[in-house]
């Protein structure tokens, strides 16, 4: 089930692709599902 992203979240997201960590790593740290993790980058890139 999605859930919505929060602010935080997606500063989490910006901060980890800013630092090239790995998008498991940021699924792992603001705990949501790597498809909604993805789904933000692509709608927001």
């Amino acid at each position: 089930m999605y859930k919505r992203l929060t602010t935080m979240d997606r500063m989490e997201i910006q901060a980890g692709i800013i630092a090239k960590t790995p998008i498991s790593k940021i699924c792992k740290v603001i705990k949501k599902s790597r498809s909604t993790v993805f789904r933000e980058i692509k709608r927001n890139s």
